[in-house]
């Protein structure tokens, strides 16, 4: 019976002195441009680098809303809407890479900011939030122009490159960024 208090007794002390922490990381870029229709997904791991077990509170909220687009957050196999709170338990030193946050995004044109949150529940003033951004509607790559004949051997005749890579064929001389493919060059036109 001695031995259990003791162990007992330890136990308490274990959990009374246990600190707590988390590493959270984004995996993917957290402004992503979308098609009309598309999904933006932004992939979370969590690490407990606590001493002790740790039970974790993640949820997003929507900031900046475009009418008829979408979210969740989703981890462990479980998916739930903005406001929902999703819990779960970590061991010390264990890694959450469940963690999911999906963007819908509808025919609309706009730009939808998510914010996520994490908070552990061992220690509540332990927190981070990470704001989420997806768009539809011109992005940098789409505002290159098509690419016009350039007067030079290195490349091709009447076959030219953007800068994302497309091949065009093309007659027109206009201002605009291409690429150089056997040159690994980009060249900026101005007229």
């Amino acid at each position: 019976m001695k031995s259990r208090a003791i162990f007992l007794f330890f136990g308490a002390l274990t959990i009374l002195f246990a600190q707590h922490g988390f590493q959270l990381t984004c995996i993917d870029d957290t402004f992503q441009y979308l098609m009309p229709g598309g999904l933006a997904f932004y992939r979370f791991h969590l690490k407990n680098v606590g001493s002790g077990s740790d039970s974790f509170e993640i949820k997003i909220s929507v900031i900046e809303s475009v009418p008829g687009w979408g979210c969740q957050v989703c981890a462990r196999g479980r998916c739930v809407p903005p406001g929902v709170p999703l819990v779960f338990s970590l061991s010390p030193g264990e890694v959450e890479t469940t963690i999911v946050v999906d963007i819908f995004a509808g025919q609309t044109p706009g730009r939808e900011k998510v914010q996520f949150f994490c908070r552990s529940l061992g220690d509540t003033t332990l927190r981070r939030t990470q704001n989420l951004y997806a768009q539809v509607g011109q992005a940098i790559e789409e505002a290159i122009k098509p690419v016009f004949p350039i007067p030079s051997p290195l490349l091709f005749e009447n076959v030219f490159y953007s800068i994302d890579g497309r091949a065009h064929f093309s007659e027109l001389r206009k201002s605009g960024i291409y690429f150089l493919p056997n040159r690994r060059k980009v060249l900026v036109i101005k007229n």
